[in-house]
């Protein structure tokens, strides 16, 4: 089972792709870090993983691309304050980041809510989406 960031990047650095790695960079998904490892195999590994705080901050401060997308895959929201995520959204530096954290982590924690907004401007605090095609999610603080 993998416990630390060094097996973790090692694994991350085994599943690289550099046709992924550029496909990423080209489409604005991912920084000059990244390895080029797809989100279906980091899914995966995260399942693989389980829920892990203390691995998901370790993984954070090493700044990798995938490192960070997995870091926000395996934390767990209960453990996850107010202060790590100001910390990590400092740190945002592609969307994709900031979609995954704020998707994945930070949106089912007690600091944040999903609000879903219409089209036309109406809200939805915590709902399931009636109508997907009309409704976003918004992160509100």
């Amino acid at each position: 089972m993998i416990r630390s960031v060094n097996e973790v990047l090692a694994r991350l650095r085994s599943l690289a792709d550099p046709r992924n790695r550029e496909g990423m960079i080209r489409f604005a998904v991912a920084n000059e870090s990244a390895l080029g490892v797809s989100t279906p195999v980091l899914k995966k590994l995260a399942r693989e993983i389980g829920r892990d705080q203390a691995l998901a901050e370790a993984l954070w401060k090493t700044g990798v691309f995938e490192a960070r997308a997995l870091a926000a895959l395996i934390g767990e929201p209960e453990k996850v304050t107010e202060d790590l995520m100001e910390r990590w959204v400092k740190d945002f530096d592609s969307w994709a980041i900031c979609d995954g954290c704020c998707l994945a982590l930070f949106g089912k924690t007690r600091w944040m809510s999903i609000t879903w907004i219409t089209t036309e401007g109406d809200t939805h605090v915590d709902e399931e989406s009636p109508s997907p095609r009309r409704l976003r999610p918004a992160p509100v603080h």
